[in-house]
This record gives structure tokens, C-alpha cells and sequence, in this order.
């Protein structure tokens, strides 16, 4: 077990089991009961639930109505791209093995179960569905093991593996989406959430002169890249996959290596702002 996976791991635990932030997080993803409809009050319906407002309009007693608790289906999806590979503060590696941690230990928290895929051009690996906060401990360290390079996404097979499910999930996908995503449709059966992690330099490149440029995707040199030029491009793929974002109902937020993650998703969740 790699040291960077046990700090990523006991911290990720504290600050979900802990007051810092709130129970925002956890609350997102599934804090039990959701509301169905507002009906007369009987005598078996328990006090608590009346509503108050609707009774003072209506001068009726009124209830709360809910749906049954239901556990939801958590599916975490990371996208394995060679980019992943860098970072001048921390590796984004590490920042996708923290976002994973967070979300997977909230999931368990609620005593929803978690279900882990990495993807490439194909599955490279499911981990199956669990609760049990070891089992994430050992995927934490296997994704900051992982080597990410020279590796490329190819989202229509994506889309084909998740439509072949016969669950709807709640899908939180993790990735740096340097390149145009089209997901075929799966947000029409599925609820969405994309985190985006970045490192600042590559929104705001710093560079004197132009450079010689390795492919990270598929290990070949590049020819000489114009800092202007390659700013541009990363700034009209991000405008492009926003469009998408909006058009298929996909939730997404920012999260840069220099960030304390869990505050960061803390407070996209505590707002609702997932357009950053």
C-alpha cells in the first residue's frame, strides 16, 4: 500500500465523518426520503411532516408526502487519458484518486453501495459493487499506482458499455476532458455529474517561447506548439463540452491541483454551482 493512497484515504475519512464542511456532500448524493406530493393529514401520519405553510393557506392539515427510501445505484467512472499525467502543484492523479475517495466514502456513509470503472478506448477495470470502506482503500491506491500515459478516451464506446446496463445510475465521471466528449444518450436514462480536474497551467500557459511537445495520449512528438494557439484550442474544447453539458442535462464543476478538494466539492454541492 503506497503511502500517497493512505493519506488521500484517512483524510478523505475525516472530513466526510466530520463537521468541517457540513454534510452537503453526502446530502447530494442521497440523504433518503424525496418529496412526492402534499396530501390531507390523517392520524397515522406522523406530526413532523406536516406543512406547516400549506395548512395556514388551505386552514386544512396538510402532510408531507414522500417517496420510499430507495438505495441509489452509484457508479464512479474515471477517464484513463495520458494528461492525467501532470501537475506543477500535485499530480491530477491523485486529485482524481481524492475525488474518487470522497464520493465513494459519502456513497457509504448514506449505506448507498459504489460501483468503480476505470475507462479508456475500453474497460481497463470494474471494481465491484461495494460498501466497505477497505475495499476503497485498495482502489485509492490502485488508481495512484496506475500509470496513466499514453493513454486516450473513446466516449462512443463508453456510452454503448453504459446503455448495455440495465440499471439507472447516478454517474460521476472524473477526467480532465482535454478533448470533445459526446456520451450517445446516457443522460437521458441516467442522472450525470462531471468533474473536471485541471492544474492552472494549462488554462493559463506561461511559456517564453515555443516548445517541443510529447503526445501524452500517444507517446509521439508533437510538432512546435504556439502557447496562444494551444491556449485557444483548451479554451474552444472547454466552451464546446459546456454546450454539450447544458444540452444534455450533465451537471460539472472545476477542480485544479492546487485546491482543497474536499472544500471545493464541498461548496459545488452546498451551491448548486456546478458550472465553473
Amino acid at each position: 500500500m503506497n503511502q500517497i493512497a493512505k493519506e488521500i484515504f484517512f483524510r478523505t475519512k475525516k472530513n466526510v465523518y466530520s463537521n468541517k464542511y457540513g454534510d452537503n456532500i453526502s446530502l447530494s448524493i442521497g440523504e433518503g426520503l424525496n418529496f412526492k406530493e402534499i396530501r390531507d393529514y390523517n392520524s397515522s401520519d406522523d406530526i413532523k411532516y406536516i406543512n406547516w405553510k400549506a395548512t395556514a393557506r388551505t386552514q386544512d392539515l396538510k402532510v408531507n408526502v414522500f417517496n420510499e427510501d430507495k438505495e441509489l445505484n452509484i457508479l464512479i467512472t474515471i477517464f484513463v487519458s495520458g494528461s492525467i499525467n501532470f501537475g506543477s502543484i500535485r499530480f491530477k492523479q491523485d486529485i482524481v484518486a481524492e475525488i474518487v475517495s470522497i464520493l465513494a466514502m459519502s456513497s457509504i456513509k448514506n449505506s448507498n453501495s459504489v460501483e468503480i470503472l476505470l475507462y479508456s478506448e475500453e474497460v481497463i477495470k470494474i471494481f465491484p459493487v461495494t460498501k466497505k470502506e477497505n475495499q476503497i482503500l485498495n482502489i485509492i491506491d490502485f488508481i495512484t499506482k496506475y500509470d496513466f500515459k499514453y493513454k486516450k478516451i473513446n466516449y462512443k464506446k463508453y456510452a454503448e458499455f453504459i446503455n448495455q446496463r440495465k440499471r439507472k445510475y447516478i454517474i460521476f465521471q472524473i477526467g480532465d476532458f482535454h478533448d470533445e466528449i459526446n456520451l450517445e444518450g446516457i443522460s437521458y436514462k441516467n442522472e450525470i455529474y462531471n468533474f473536471v480536474v485541471r492544474d492552472s497551467i494549462e488554462e493559463n500557459i506561461n511559456i517564453s517561447d515555443d516548445y517541443n511537445f510529447i503526445d501524452a495520449m500517444l507517446g509521439v512528438p508533437r510538432p512546435r506548439i504556439n502557447k496562444k494557439r494551444l491556449k485557444k484550442r483548451i479554451k474552444s474544447n472547454d466552451e464546446k463540452n459546456k454546450e454539450y453539458y447544458t444540452n444534455n442535462g450533465i451537471h460539472f464543476g472545476k477542480v485544479y491541483t492546487n485546491d482543497d478538494v474536499y472544500k471545493t466539492m464541498n461548496d459545488i454541492f452546498r451551491t448548486k454551482q456546478w458550472k465553473r
